[in-house]
């Protein structure tokens, strides 16, 4: 049986922020299947070949040079849609994700850093539906309107002065999960189960 290679693409712009962004993602995926790392300015539909799931790495606060970059993007997801090849993207990758499908951002006064409440508002994976501890680190967020529940069921939310930032969301009908906190420094469970569905 041949062995699952997984895709995960990195959002960083600096070689630097690979290390606290990607290679810890690298690390948890290669304990259970292949794993080949490629820079989104690089990925070319070849490098979908043979993958069995996608992984979108987030990147650091200041790093928002992927932005500028939605039409490769575009093309990555139309290619995974088309080869049916589930998609995770993780904070910077679950924004990817959202905007993919016209939602908006938002931008917090004061960032999300460090270990945050959310809530579940149902059972996802191996988690209990309730509240749980995750590590955070962004800036901005999905705008949790009509246009993103159109698309995407929110799973979990934190809270930031009334407003709800989305955490967990899942395409209703695209293999597109996306994850706002880094589940690679707390939840890595999240990644493998990912991996292994």
């Amino acid at each position: 049986m041949k062995a699952e290679e997984i895709l995960l693409i990195n959002l960083c712009k600096h070689k630097l922020h690979e290390l606290e962004f990607v290679r810890p993602i690298q690390e948890v995926v290669s304990k259970v299947a292949k794993c080949k790392v490629k820079s989104y300015r690089q990925v070319t539909k070849r490098d979908l070949r043979g993958v069995s799931k996608i992984i979108l790495s987030g990147t650091s606060l200041q790093d928002i040079k992927y932005l500028q970059h939605l039409e490769k993007f575009k093309a990555i997801a139309e290619e995974s849609i088309k080869k049916k090849i589930p998609s995770l993207g993780i904070c910077a990758g679950c924004q990817v994700l959202g905007l993919l499908e016209g939602a908006k951002l938002e931008r917090l006064k004061k960032a999300e850093i460090g270990l945050v409440w959310i809530k579940l508002q149902k059972d996802f994976f191996n988690l209990k539906k309730g509240l749980m501890q995750v590590y955070c680190l962004h800036q901005s967020f999905l705008s949790w309107d009509k246009q993103l529940e159109r698309k995407f069921e929110v799973i979990a939310y934190s809270k930031v002065k009334n407003k709800k930032v989305p955490q967990i969301i899942k395409h209703r009908e695209k293999p597109w999960l996306g994850l706002l906190f880094h589940p690679e420094v707390r939840q890595k469970e999240l990644i493998k189960k990912f991996v292994s569905l």
